[in-house]
């Protein structure tokens, strides 16, 4: 029965459905809408989590800290009026993460409202939840427990690069080096959005391609499921060979006595690798 009830529930789990899409089989108000309000100032390097309603119209979120440096800004809780003035917000204390993800400041998760007002919520580490149960006199058992925990911080960016300019790119890539990581990757070439993309355990990608600049994008996965940001690095592909653009002497004149060294430059339309001594005594 309670099954079936949050399973007709319009909004079952985060991101809607299994797949996290995100869209609602409701199509809306089937009138105008008129906005109440559009923006609400958070911390700055502070990203939004999931917002939660309460009964009485005030919405909550989660806001989540990140920052390049050990010690970056601290997550937030945000309670919002209806109207879109802030209600109160609580901050956490900034701490080092204990997996060494030093990259990664406090983070909150997505706010749940319980019926009486309490607000729940989970931020990165080890949690472990308590539950009791209650007899008809009152008696109260022992704590059943169960240990998670809680990783959303992204791994480090693998580290890529390739030999240009190549006729035929070939990039490489290395391990970000995060403790956690499943040795997954997933890249695209010129663009950065790499959603939908295959993961794959290769560590190369080499790919017959007209002459012109490429840039691979590269990400890396955990062993939780977090992507990694992009890291990339360019290839100019050039299949053309050198042109000589000109060929000179050191004497202006170009005269030359017997036993005299001649130099001899050539200037070609764009950089070469050289080898030998063209030096000639005549």
């Amino acid at each position: 029965m309670a099954s079936a009830a949050w399973a007709e529930h319009p909004w079952p789990m985060y991101g809607h459905d299994a797949q996290c899409t995100g869209r609602s089989d409701y199509k809306g108000p089937d009138g105008p809408v008129k906005e109440k309000w559009s923006s609400f100032p958070i911390g700055e390097s502070l990203y939004i989590m999931g917002p939660s309603i309460a009964s009485d119209g005030t919405i909550y979120l989660g806001a989540s800290g990140h920052a390049s440096e050990v010690d970056g800004p601290p997550g937030k809780i945000y309670a919002i009026n209806p109207d879109g003035t802030e209600k109160w917000s609580f901050t956490a204390s900034v701490y080092n993460s204990s997996y060494e993800r030093t990259e990664w400041a406090y983070k909150w998760g997505f706010p749940t409202i319980g019926a009486d007002g309490t607000i729940y919520t989970v931020g990165d580490g080890a949690h472990t939840l308590h539950v009791q149960e209650r007899d008809a006199l009152g008696n109260w058992s022992a704590s059943g427990t169960f240990a998670v925990i809680v990783d959303t911080a992204a791994p480090s960016a693998p580290t890529v690069i390739g030999a240009t300019p190549a006729p035929i790119p070939n990039w490489t890539w290395t391990s970000g080096g995060s403790p956690d990581s499943a040795g997954k990757y997933r890249f695209r070439l010129d663009d950065n959005d790499l959603s939908g993309e295959p993961e794959t355990s290769d560590l190369s990608h080499t790919e017959d391609l007209p002459e012109g600049t490429y840039r691979l994008y590269v990400q890396e996965r955990d062993t939780v499921g977090n992507w990694s940001l992009s890291a990339s690095h360019d290839i100019v592909v050039d299949e053309t060979g050198p042109v000589v653009a000109d060929v000179s002497s050191e004497d202006s004149d170009d005269v030359y006595t017997q036993g005299e060294s001649l130099t001899i430059t050539v200037r070609f339309n764009e950089t070469v690798e050289v080898s030998g001594t063209p030096d000639r005594l005549i």
